[in-house]
């Protein structure tokens, strides 16, 4: 099990083994705010400070840093609303995309959606694949294995992984 020995938010640098072990425990309530992820190095969205993703609690930023990895579809202000709900969604779901494409290749194209009910409102990040690609199954089979069954539990079930196969017209 990991135990990061260290905050983040410190400095962009590696740091040595000395170093963190002089440090104070991990402040697991920058996860939860989305800052950092669970492996204590900090993530930067293409051109946004650690300032514009913190700013106000608004989910914009991290709308706009997500759009450079997947087609952001439907309800930009429920995805938002959802994001602003559920912080820790968006380095999830920034830390998804290279499993997803070493399952599905690199040229799968990636989509956010949100379903909403009554009750509850999830993310739905689908994989768009052509009508050729062999073994969709197995290729979503392969990224649970590999990465999702290890860190869905920081979804709060509020994230759903799944593909589909585009038509040909």
């Amino acid at each position: 099990m990991y135990s990061p020995m260290a905050t983040a938010l410190d400095s962009p640098q590696r740091f040595s083994s000395q170093w963190l072990l002089s440090r104070q425990p991990f402040d697991w309530s920058k996860i939860q705010e989305g800052l950092t992820t669970p492996n204590s190095q900090p993530f930067f969205a293409p051109g946004l400070t650690m300032e514009q993703l913190r700013s106000n609690g608004s989910a914009a930023p991290r709308l706009r840093a997500l759009q450079f990895d997947y087609t952001i579809l439907g309800d930009e202000r429920l995805i938002g609303g959802i994001l602003s709900e559920r912080p820790s969604l968006y380095p999830l779901l920034q830390e998804a995309t290279k499993p997803l494409h070493q399952a599905f290749g690199e040229k799968c194209i990636l989509q956010l959606r949100a379903l909403a009910s009554d009750e509850e409102s999830m993310l739905n990040a689908v994989v768009q694949l052509s009508l050729d690609f062999e073994d969709p199954e197995g290729a979503l089979r392969s990224f649970d294995e590999a990465w999702w069954l290890g860190n869905c539990h920081r979804s709060g079930g509020a994230l759903v992984f799944d593909y589909e196969i585009r038509d040909a017209f």
